[in-house]
């Protein structure tokens, strides 16, 4: 929701839109559309405040940015355009905007193919912060190769819905796919705040499904994590209470 409004992607629409709308009376009223000429505009979208992030699907589509608007009373604007730009990056398609999730003034995307030539296993997250004239500007990158310690486990984003925030806390779940085609998700929580990033906590979870596609929810102390592929994808929700390893 942006204040009484909110805005949705149609995916099946080449090129891609974003549609606005704002609550009035009890109705959801269109106010505008935003448009781009490639397939994948839209296929991520966070809520902030009167702050709309917009991402791309680069699995397919190598477009690797991320959209920013603001509402400002009845107007709508695209205030900036991130383009991915990180000359340690060697992947052809880092999929960068795969994932976005704005938090106050901080926007938080992921780059789950994202390689250098140390760390060539995939994935990293970047940190941006909202500055006083209200651009984003980059903050941290975060190598998943280098959590939990560096254990050198092969460990990767899980694609879809991989990260969530509360307060200065974030969380992110990871993937690990061993030989004999079983896995775990491993949930990492990290502080934050604009001058530096540790990680507090981690924890692994066995026989959560493979998919890659497992769902996380962080509200207080209080984890919540899908698992559709359960059990012949008849699918369950587990609910913990997070705990720093301090």
């Amino acid at each position: 929701m942006i204040g009484d409004g909110f805005s949705v992607d149609v995916p099946g629409e080449i090129p891609r839109s974003i549609y606005f709308y704002n609550l009035e009376n009890g109705s959801w009223l269109f106010k505008k559309r935003f448009w781009k000429d490639f397939g994948g505009f839209g296929n991520s979208i966070s809520i902030s405040g009167n702050w709309t992030a917009v991402g791309g699907d680069p699995v397919n589509q190598i477009t690797n940015h991320v959209y920013l608007y603001q509402v400002d009373g009845d107007s709508i604007y695209e205030k900036q355009f991130i383009p991915f730009d990180d000359t340690l990056n060697i992947s052809s398609n880092p999929q960068f905007g795969r994932t976005v999730k704005l938090y106050n003034d901080y926007l938080f995307v992921t780059a789950p193919n994202w390689q250098d030539s140390v760390n060539t296993n995939p994935g990293a997250l970047y940190i941006y912060k909202r500055q006083v004239d209200d651009n984003w500007m980059q903050i941290h990158r975060i190598k998943i190769k280098e959590l939990s310690g560096g254990d050198g486990d092969f460990f990767d984003f899980n694609l879809n819905n991989s990260l969530d925030v509360y307060g200065n806390t974030l969380a992110i779940s990871i993937f690990k796919l061993l030989p004999n085609e079983d896995a775990f998700t491993k949930i990492v929580l990290i502080e934050y705040d604009e001058n530096s990033f540790q990680e507090i906590a981690t924890d692994e979870f066995e026989n959560l499904s493979y998919t890659r596609s497992n769902d996380i929810y962080l509200e207080g102390e209080d984890l919540i994590i899908s698992d559709p592929g359960w059990n012949g994808n008849r699918g369950r929700i587990l609910f913990y209470k997070t705990q720093s390893s301090g």
